[in-house]
């Protein structure tokens, strides 16, 4: 993510009694005269906005303190506004006047306008929803109840309303995700094992089973499994659930399918090879002998797989957690070259907490994957600032305000500045800590450095990474919905990706669109989009292994 710094810009929260408010009702003037095409001259009165006023008060003390409880409260009461607002989009326009004013104009409809309105809310709500500790907020189906009211209400005939609609869509799942850890519903279940039964080719239904079932309530799981990976005429994309699920329904059937494919070199299918391997590897306690015993053919077998093979091999064998310059050994890095990367990486990388082997890890492989490049930063003074903290510590005068923001007009534009854990500006990266090594993130280093890198492209680059991006939109095919944003979030993911030979099984699918956009692996890259592959790996000069 890229930030311009020098701008200025469980209960569900409580909104504001509109019979309490004398304000609202100016807002709701305001509003009637805005859908219908004018724009009169308006400016809020905050003295009759007790929620503006507080927000105000939190924010100048947090500026003063930077301190981490200032921080929470002042989110804390930030949500609270985006909830107040996202049933009274009225107070969204008149709180925000001067920055939504020139930002939609006249010719569109009253759905569109609060549409609109409701997306801003959605956006802010959205990022505040799936932060990371310490500042993550409380889970509870009042919300969800309140998502589904206000699904109810957006017109889907408006421009936005798809789009609202998916990101409502997309919030629930998040919450759900947050709150149980497999959803017990046994009708909801019942239905998805007869539609697969009858036909097995529905691809989010079976996710969505092989991520919530359970083996021991739902049996029928791994019949439905073992039955898609005998079926020869499967479409490709349900093979790879099958294959993944065999790892988490063990049987003989499915230890037995899943090591074929995963000592098979000649697999053209990288994304399938993938989940194979990772699959054989949760196999250990029913089979420990065997499973190492093929990591470590594995390792050896010179394949794009073999620093997988190491890593699930150190991983079967109890050697993989706790170890120091983790990232080197699997690297094969000299000691020469460690010895350079650690000491740029010191001159580079400052923190205001400390870093554990774990995250010193995560932080070492992104750097791994820009060592080629790691001088040129250097020279131009770039530098890493992780902390406990979010952006706005280090830029306390953006502490309270909103990004509204022209190019991402809806649904991605409207959240608090507060709430950014990690940005690229000029030559700095900011990152709160728990971005590094969090389990659903894994290059989120490699992604900053990647903006980095652009700054050091030729023309020629220049022109292959737009034709490359503009070919995805064409084709509406991408690596997640961050990447559609722009050509330099484009490559600065397609890096991400490159970084990441491994994650925990559980998270290489999703039926969940938040946690889907950080699931991105190399072999994944590889699989499914072979060009930006080439081009990220010749842009940072990558040897095959």
């Amino acid at each position: 993510m890229t930030i311009n710094f020098t701008s200025n810009h469980r209960k569900t929260a409580q909104v504001t009694n509109p019979q309490q408010n004398s304000n609202l009702v100016q807002a709701q003037k305001l509003y009637g005269q805005f859908v219908n095409g004018e724009r009169p001259e308006y400016q809020h009165d905050i003295n009759q906005d007790p929620n503006m006023q507080q927000l105000n008060t939190l924010a100048e003390r947090y500026k003063q303190s930077l301190s981490i409880e200032d921080k929470k409260a002042l989110l804390n009461h930030e949500t609270k506004i985006l909830y107040e607002e996202l049933e009274h989009p009225e107070l969204t326009l008149a709180r925000n006047y001067s920055e939504i004013e020139p930002l939609i104009d006249t010719t569109k409809t009253k759905s569109d306008v609060k549409n609109i309105l409701t997306g801003f809310n959605l956006a802010g709500i959205d990022r505040r929803e799936r932060n990371f500790k310490p500042f993550e907020t409380k889970k509870s189906p009042e919300k969800i109840d309140l998502f589904n009211k206000i699904s109810n209400y957006i017109d889907e005939n408006s421009m936005f309303g798809p789009e609202i609609k998916i990101k409502i869509n997309t919030i629930i799942l998040s919450l759900k995700n947050g709150m149980y850890s497999n959803v017990n519903d046994n009708q909801n279940h019942s239905q998805l094992i007869n539609d697969l039964k009858n036909d097995s080719n529905k691809t989010d239904s079976l996710t969505y089973l092989l991520q919530n079932a359970q083996k021991d309530e739902y049996p029928e799981t791994t019949e439905i499994v073992n039955t898609i990976l005998k079926d020869k005429k499967v479409k490709p994309e349900i093979k790879q659930l099958a294959v993944w699920g065999a790892g988490k329904f063990k049987s003989e059937e499915g230890f037995k399918a899943v090591k074929e494919i995963a000592l098979n070199t000649k697999e053209k299918d990288v994304r399938l090879r993938e989940f194979a391997i990772h699959s054989t590897a949760l196999y250990l306690r029913q089979k420990p002998d065997e499973v190492r015993n093929i990591m470590s053919q594995i390792e050896k077998d010179g394949s794009i797989f073999a620093p997988l093979g190491r890593i699930l091999n150190d991983k079967v064998n109890g050697n993989y957690h706790g170890q120091k310059d983790r990232e080197f050994k699997y690297a094969n890095v000299e000691d020469e070259e460690k010895r350079f990367i650690k000491t740029i990486s010191n001159e580079m990388v400052k923190n205001d907490t400390p870093i554990n082997i774990h995250k010193q890890n995560q932080l070492d492989r992104d750097l791994l994957l820009h060592k080629n490049s790691l001088l040129d930063f250097y020279s131009n003074e770039q530098k890493i600032l992780i902390s406990k903290d979010t952006v706005t510590k280090y830029f306390p005068s953006c502490a309270g305000k909103r990004d509204f923001a022209a190019f991402r007009l809806s649904p991605e534009s409207g959240y608090f500045e507060d709430i950014i854990e990690g940005c690229n500006g000029e030559n700095t990266t900011i990152l709160n800590i728990n971005r590094i090594g969090n389990k659903f993130e894994h290059g989120v280093i490699a992604h900053e450095f990647g903006h980095a890198r652009n700054l050091f492209f030729n023309k020629e680059e220049h022109m292959n990474q737009i034709e490359l991006y503009y070919s995805a939109r064409n084709k509406k095919h991408f690596l997640d919905d961050y990447s559609e944003s722009n050509e330099s979030e484009y490559y600065a993911n397609g890096c991400e990706a490159m970084a990441s030979v491994y994650k925990p099984h559980n998270s290489l699918i999703s039926s969940n669109p938040v946690i889907k956009g950080y699931s991105n692996t190399r072999y994944e890259l590889m699989a499914e989009h072979p060009n930006l592959y080439k081009f990220v790996k010749e842009t940072l000069k990558i040897a095959r292994r």
